[in-house]
């Protein structure tokens, strides 16, 4: 007869109910979706997550999702300044909680870290000229430019962490705010093509530290 270990009985037990959650979460971004006049909708999904994340996975990653709802409150109240300083603050827990894990136990390959580098660089290179130069000069450039290098730094700390989910939902993340700078300094982009890569940028990293729980 074969007993299971109480940590793997946990182990398996967290799994419907991690589906579970997913799945209420996909709820809240359909909701967004729907014409219904419900105050602050838009920051249901990733509140929601950063309750999930403070029971179920790292508290840093639940304040990352917690400054993420903030950014959301921010953006409904047309305070972009506001906005970009929660999403500044979530990122800086996104770096802090993938610099940890760098630190403790992986292990970085020289040609991923290099094909890391060139996209990262190549990021740059579109932000600043798809977005930057379009900025007015002043202290609005200056945070700009500010929350480009923590949100590049985010998507290569990401990237080293042999977690699909965490690379794939940094990825998206960059997408949705390079989306929201072009529609904001240079020409009109359709508002839900950034609404949904934000909220499936959430939906990956929140399955990425789910996944990476000890």
């Amino acid at each position: 007869m074969k007993f299971h270990s109480k940590k793997s009985l946990l182990f398996y037990s967290f799994r419907p109910i991690s589906a579970c959650l997913l799945f209420l979460y996909l709820c809240l971004v359909i909701l967004y979706f729907i014409p219904a006049a419900i105050p602050f909708k838009l920051a249901f999904p990733v509140t929601f997550l950063s309750i999930a994340a403070f029971f179920f996975c790292n508290k840093t990653i639940a304040f990352a999702f917690l400054f993420s709802a903030f950014g959301d409150i921010a953006g409904v109240e047309r305070s972009f300044l506001c906005q970009m300083g929660m999403f500044a603050l979530a990122h800086i827990c996104f770096i802090i909680f993938f610099a940890k894990r760098i630190r403790k136990k992986l292990h970085i390959e020289k040609s991923e870290l290099l094909r890391t580098l060139v996209i990262t660089a190549l990021l740059s290179l579109a932000s600043v000229l798809c977005i930057l130069i379009h900025v007015p000069n002043g202290f609005l450039l200056y945070a700009t430019c500010m929350y480009m290098l923590l949100i590049l730094a985010m998507f290569f700390l990401a990237a080293q962490q042999q977690n699909k989910f965490f690379l794939y939902g940094a990825a998206l993340f960059v997408i949705s705010d390079f989306i929201l700078g072009v529609n904001k300094f240079t020409l009109p982009l359709p508002g839900f093509l950034i609404m949904i890569s934000f909220y499936s940028a959430q939906g990956l990293i929140y399955l990425g530290a789910v996944r990476s729980r000890p």
